[in-house]
């Protein structure tokens, strides 16, 4: 394939990739391909969801406490 009498290029050469090797110019992904254990975790536990059940199963305990019947409250909040 030409293109206007020159040749398309595909690529480096060896002899360019030495190059770029020895001058450092090398790309690195630093990135981690996946999330770490400690992001997993807090990603999961710190949600919506759970600090709505929270405080739902606080007041519930609360309710309980001040009507004297904690067992009949803690009984409640066993599903969360």
């Amino acid at each position: 394939m030409k293109l206007n009498d020159n040749y398309i290029k595909n690529g480096l050469t060896d002899k360019e990739v030495k190059e770029r090797i020895e001058k450092n110019l090398i790309n690195y992904d630093n990135q981690p391909k996946t999330k770490t254990i400690k992001e997993i975790i807090t990603s999961n536990v710190f949600t919506y969801f759970n600090f709505l059940n929270i405080f739902l199963g606080g007041a519930v305990l609360i309710t309980g406490i001040l009507s004297g019947k904690l067992l009949y409250s803690l009984k409640n909040c066993y599903i969360l």
